[in-house]
């Protein structure tokens, strides 16, 4: 099924906007076209919510074909409205095009259905193959609810499988909970 975050199509709410036009003279990045403060989007379904995403400022580059995100928080929810999943990062980059996302700068993730949070400090999604990636040198944590935890770097989930697979530094404990 692959976050949300990033497949949901953007509906603006409550924002500031800043128009700006041309581009930066003397730099390798364009201008944005348009800066968004106290930035909120989101997805219904008839008439359940059913995802949010929030940021203190999105800048649209539509040459590019990029919107980042500063200070991100998403939260996705349930047909009843229950928070299945959230998280933070300080920065997001989402490819409009490919809808691919970068997340940089305290990253934290938590999912209900998994009973896991996920601490990092980069993770690429790649949405064509449904897959979360860490870079090789970046520790990724997982700490699940029942107190196991892994420690680890060149982190990678596979979605569609639900696998998670690690390439160095591997450490961590694991919690018995089966006979409780």
């Amino acid at each position: 099924k692959g976050p949300l975050l990033l497949i949901v199509p953007l509906l603006l709410l409550g924002c500031s906007l800043d128009y700006h036009t041309g581009q930066a003279t003397g730099t390798s990045v364009s201008t944005p076209d348009t800066i968004l403060y106290n930035f909120a989007t989101t997805s219904v379904h008839g008439s359940k919510l059913y995802f949010k995403i929030e940021a203190a400022e999105a800048e649209n580059f539509n040459k590019e074909n990029l919107t980042v995100l500063k200070k991100v928080t998403f939260r996705e929810y349930d047909a009843e409205g229950k928070v299945i999943a959230q998280g933070s990062a300080d920065k997001a980059v989402y490819h409009t095009d490919t809808k691919n996302a970068e997340l940089t700068g305290n990253i934290e993730m938590y999912s209900a259905q998994e009973k896991a949070r996920i601490t990092t400090d980069y993770l690429s999604w790649d949405n064509q193959t449904k897959t979360l990636t860490g870079k090789p040198g970046v520790t990724v944590t997982i700490l699940k609810d029942d107190g196991s935890k892994i420690e680890a770097k060149g982190f990678e989930a596979d979605l569609r499988t639900r696998s998670i697979k690690f390439s160095s530094d591997v450490r961590g404990t694991f919690v018995d909970t089966s006979s409780k």
